[in-house]
């Protein structure tokens, strides 16, 4: 199925297309079964939570993961990029830029990554300017 990169290269782009089209299907087959995603407010949403958002109000009218770099230890890789999205939430604006984390893991029995990945895990802050530094 190809290289761990080409998998989890693959995996962003599933979670991408799924968070684009609001495509609940899709987004079930690319999230862990103990999936928690933190958004860039601080709160904690279990898998259902996360799916149901597009229920309950979320349209995205563009959506992007963007300059991840991936990290492997053992069965678990960490990705950390940004995520662009242009967003309405029950009618409010909630466009930004984000720094994303992402957690992946195996998806294949045993933890094999021959069937490729699954997002265990997203948090989310927003990217603040740099304080200045201080001269000392």
């Amino acid at each position: 199925m190809g290289t761990i990169q080409e998998q989890l290269d693959s995996l962003v782009a599933a979670v991408s297309r799924s968070e684009a089209d609001g495509n609940v299907e899709q987004l079930d087959a690319v999230l862990a079964p103990d999936f928690t995603g933190v958004g860039p407010l601080g709160f904690v949403l279990r898998r259902d939570q996360w799916m149901e958002r597009f229920a309950n109000g979320l349209v995205n009218e563009s959506f992007e993961l963007a300059e991840l770099g991936w990290r492997i230890h053992d069965r678990v890789a960490v990705g950390i990029g940004i995520q662009h999205q242009r967003t309405t939430y029950q009618g409010h604006r909630n466009d930004g830029n984000f720094r994303v984390s992402l957690i992946a893991v195996p998806s294949g029995v045993s933890g094999q990554q021959e069937g490729g990945w699954l997002l265990l895990g997203v948090h989310l802050s927003p990217i603040m300017a740099r304080p200045p530094q201080t001269q000392g």
